[in-house]
């Protein structure tokens, strides 16, 4: 949960992540769907907060 904590912090922020690395020459950037997976594991990292929170 620190994870996903520390990311909406920095999503809050006043740049966009894609700002910050148009400023860095790169050779290689996969397109913007590849990470579309960040939002599948989120929802499993919350998932799996709630399972553990249950009584047992």
């Amino acid at each position: 949960m620190l994870a996903l904590a520390v990311n909406i912090l920095v999503s809050t922020n006043e740049q966009e992540i894609g700002e910050i690395s148009d400023r860095f020459q790169v050779h290689f950037v996969p397109a913007g769907y590849v990470f579309a997976i960040w939002g599948i594991i989120y929802i499993g990292w919350i998932a799996f907060t709630v399972c553990k929170l249950q009584p047992a």
